[in-house]
């Protein structure tokens, strides 16, 4: 995913910094598996963005209410679970429910 493609499917993080967008969206890159993802790769990415960003002191505006999970949060989970991005294949290839070791869907 590009800054560009990001910066149209969220407009809402056009006010921030783009080094920190562009920052963030590498982040998620590296964060976001594509052999776990797949053909929704862009997606898992673009919303790990969101999540980082609005995690960020320039996101917090993009905020919806202080303490509660976002809606990108939300998204990124429900990609997670519709994807099946929720199976951790761990040494072997043994497939590994998520929380099987503590974890939660937002933790990839």
């Amino acid at each position: 995913m590009t800054l560009d493609q990001f910066l149209i499917a969220h407009p809402e993080f056009n006010a921030v910094n783009p080094n920190l967008v562009s920052a963030m969206l590498a982040q998620a890159t590296r964060r976001c598996d594509p052999s776990v993802f797949g053909k929704v790769i862009d997606d898992a990415i673009g919303w790990k963005t969101c999540i980082l960003l609005d995690r960020s002191p320039e996101g917090f505006n993009t905020r919806l209410e202080a303490g509660v999970s976002s809606i990108y949060e939300i998204e990124f989970d429900n990609l997670t679970l519709e994807s099946g991005a929720g199976m951790a294949l761990v040494a072997g290839n043994n497939p590994v429910l998520p929380g099987r070791f503590g974890g939660g869907f937002g933790l990839l």
